[in-house]
């Protein structure tokens, strides 16, 4: 069990550092011209600013907390013990975004503890913004207080869509077109921004009433799950299974159009 004192210590930290790696990219991002990219796979790619702003975080939070373990997009992979806190990372959330010159990306850090995530923070460089939270604190933006839309019905909701190209067994092209083409149906305006963490901090904000994929990895996830749970939204059971290194499907919304968007997940 940990306490406020801890959740504090932690959420400080992970405000501070993810500031710093955001400013890190964003120099990045300002040059982005000269960056040589990677693809990973197919739409899938990375670059010398993802690996080096990842390697900033470690090597911050490890100053910090040396007896943590790290988890993260790049190259971080360690399995947590029993009892021993994880810091989740994703440096740069949105790198199709990010290399194109859009700037809808943002920086994910979390700290998860047996299995369930206790702080989070979404740093959005381009915006000045920092979305944080901990577990029973409450949800903020640059210190404010956010909450989730009042939305009631999926026909008046804006809702933030997401897939990927990954060939693998948890999605096929088939099930993302069936899943957009059913919230289209019921009304939704159904929108794509690129990257999970920006969209998971809209719905938080109330900017967007819900986000659905199919399949997202946990540094994708983890930060925006306490941000969406202290700011009232409900989530799927997303941290089912092995979620850390499986990943799993995401539902969010604002409590008025939750229940319909997992069904509409659900098929």
């Amino acid at each position: 069990m940990t306490t406020a004192q801890e959740r504090k210590l932690w959420l400080d930290a992970a405000i501070d550092v993810a500031r710093i790696a955001g400013a890190h990219a964003d120099a990045w991002f300002r040059k982005r011209g000269s960056l040589v990219i990677e693809e990973k796979g197919a739409q899938d790619y990375v670059s010398v600013a993802d690996k080096k702003t990842e390697a900033l975080i470690i090597e911050e939070l490890s100053r910090r907390f040396p007896e943590h373990a790290f988890y993260g997009e790049e190259s971080a992979r360690q399995k947590p013990a029993p009892g021993q806190p994880v810091w989740v990372i994703d440096p740069i959330d949105g790198t199709t975004n990010f290399l194109r010159g859009i700037p809808l990306w943002a920086v994910s850090v979390a700290l998860v503890l047996d299995g369930e995530p206790e702080v989070g923070v979404i740093v959005c460089p381009r915006q000045d913004e920092v979305y944080a939270a901990a577990k029973g604190e409450g949800a903020t933006l640059d210190n404010v207080k956010i909450m989730a839309a009042k939305t009631t019905a999926l026909a008046r909701s804006q809702i933030g869509f997401g897939s990927s190209f990954r060939s693998d067994a948890h999605t096929s092209p088939d099930q993302v077109i069936a899943l957009q083409s059913q919230l289209k149906r019921q009304g939704a305006d159904v929108r794509r921004l690129g990257s999970a963490c920006v969209q998971m901090a809209y719905v938080a904000a109330g900017r967007l009433d819900g986000y659905c994929e199919l399949h997202l990895n946990s540094w994708d996830v983890a930060a925006g799950l306490v941000i969406l749970r202290e700011a009232g939204a409900l989530t799927n059971d997303y941290t089912r299974g092995d979620w850390l290194s499986d990943g799993n499907v995401l539902v969010c919304g604002a409590p008025g159009v939750f229940d319909e968007l997992v069904r509409a997940a659900e098929g």
